[in-house]
C-alpha cells in the first residue's frame, strides 16, 4: 500500500520530484544512506502538501514504471510539449542510474562470491608432484629442487604438477615391467630421511610375492597420491628383491 502522501501528484509536482532526484543521485547512494537521500528530495518539494521521503520514493518509481511503458506524455496530461520533453529526457537519465546501481550491486555481489570461491579454492586443492625413483642419493643431493627434501627447508611450490584427469585406470603388469631400487650403504643412511617430506603423506611398502601374483591387486588402492613412473624392461625380474636392503627414493621432478 502506498503512503497517503504518495498520491494526488500533479504534472508539475512530478516534473519537480524527477528533478530533484536526479540532481541529488539518489539512486547512486549507498543502500543505508539512501533513506536521507529521499528525505533529501522531500525538503525541495512544495510544503503544502507535505511529503516525505518514502512518499518521493515511492512516486517516482511509479513513475519510471510508467517510462519503461511509454506512458509518460499521458501522464503528463495538460503540459505544453517542451516541458513534455524534458520530462521524458530527466525520466530517460533517472532510468539509467537505477539500472547502473543495480548493476554495480550484482556486479559487486558476484565478484564477491568467485573471490571467496577462488580462496576456497586456494585453500583446498591438494598439490599433487611426480617423484622419479631411479635416481641415486647423490643425483638427489646435486638437484636444487631434490634437496630440499634433505634439509630443513621447504620443497618450493613450483614443483611439476600432475594434472587431474592422468591417473591410470590400472596398474601396469608388474611381471613386465620393474621399478629401479638403490641399496643403503652404511655410509648413506644418515641422509635417508625417517619421515616423508612434506607435501608427500604416504608409504609405499614394498612385501616379496614368493613366486605368487594372486595378491598384486590390478587395480591401485585408494588413495593413491603418487605417480610412479615404470619403464618396461627385456629381462625384468619375476619377483621383487626382498625391501629389507633397500630403499625406494622419492623425489620431486
Amino acid at each position: 500500500m502506498q503512503p497517503r502522501d504518495a498520491r494526488g501528484w500533479t504534472p508539475a509536482q512530478d516534473r519537480l520530484l524527477a528533478s530533484a532526484a536526479l540532481a541529488l543521485d539518489v539512486f547512486a547512494q549507498p543502500r543505508n544512506l539512501r533513506a536521507a537521500a529521499w528525505d533529501a528530495v522531500a525538503a525541495t518539494m512544495p510544503q503544502q502538501p507535505r511529503r516525505t521521503g518514502t512518499a518521493c520514493r515511492a512516486r517516482t518509481m511509479q513513475l519510471l514504471a510508467a517510462h519503461k511503458n511509454g506512458e509518460t506524455p499521458a501522464a503528463q496530461d495538460g503540459a505544453d510539449e517542451e516541458a513534455i520533453g524534458d520530462f521524458e529526457e530527466t525520466m530517460a537519465a533517472l532510468a539509467a542510474a537505477l539500472f547502473d546501481a543495480e548493476e554495480g550491486a550484482a556486479g559487486t555481489s558476484a565478484q564477491g562470491k568467485q573471490e571467496k570461491f577462488a580462496e576456497a579454492q586456494s585453500t583446498t586443492t591438494p598439490v599433487q608432484i611426480s617423484v622419479p625413483v631411479n635416481t641415486t642419493i647423490e643425483e638427489n643431493l646435486a638437484n636444487p629442487i631434490t634437496r630440499n627434501m634433505h634439509d630443513d627447508t621447504e620443497i618450493p611450490l613450483s614443483a611439476p604438477q600432475v594434472e587431474l584427469g592422468s591417473v591410470p585406470a590400472k596398474t601396469p603388469s608388474p611381471r613386465s615391467y620393474w621399478i629401479g631400487l638403490n641399496s643403503i650403504e652404511e655410509q648413506q643412511t644418515q641422509s635417508v630421511p625417517e619421515v616423508p617430506p612434506v607435501p608427500i603423506s604416504h608409504w609405499i611398502d614394498l612385501f616379496p610375492v614368493d613366486g605368487s601374483t594372486e595378491f598384486i591387486p590390478e587395480i591401485a588402492p585408494e588413495p593413491v597420491s603418487l605417480f610412479l613412473e615404470l619403464h618396461p624392461v627385456q629381462d625384468s625380474p619375476e619377483v621383487p628383491p626382498s625391501p629389507v636392503s633397500l630403499s625406494l627414493e622419492l623425489a620431486p621432478g
